[in-house]
């Protein structure tokens, strides 16, 4: 994310039909609701779709959601709480950080 210059936000990228922007902005959506379920807050379902990617701000967006993830996961007992994403829908706080580690 951080070698990405605004110039190649169009280029593609081994997630199939997802070009730079689109995997980057994905990855913004994931971390901030990460950071959300770490602090047992619902992660709301428009979320899912609006467009975090600005002009620069990518990378050090995602940094800043990834210390107040981490922050909130450390807490105890943080693990065994569900994730409560898009509406009413749980599951295992495990599946839902899976989503980032195999996309990054």
């Amino acid at each position: 994310m951080r070698g990405v210059k605004p110039d190649q936000m169009e280029a593609p990228t081994p997630c199939g039909d997802w070009n730079a922007r689109a995997l980057i902005n994905y990855l913004l959506q994931v971390g901030c609701a990460l950071s959300l379920a770490g602090r047992q807050q619902p992660v709301p379902a428009q979320s899912q779709g609006c467009e975090l990617v600005t002009a620069g701000v990518g990378a050090s967006r995602f940094d800043e959601e990834a210390r107040a993830a981490t922050s909130a996961w450390a807490k105890p007992g943080s693990w065994q709480a569900p994730v409560t994403t898009m509406g009413d829908v749980s599951m295992p706080t495990t599946m839902f950080i899976s989503d980032l580690a195999i996309h990054r």
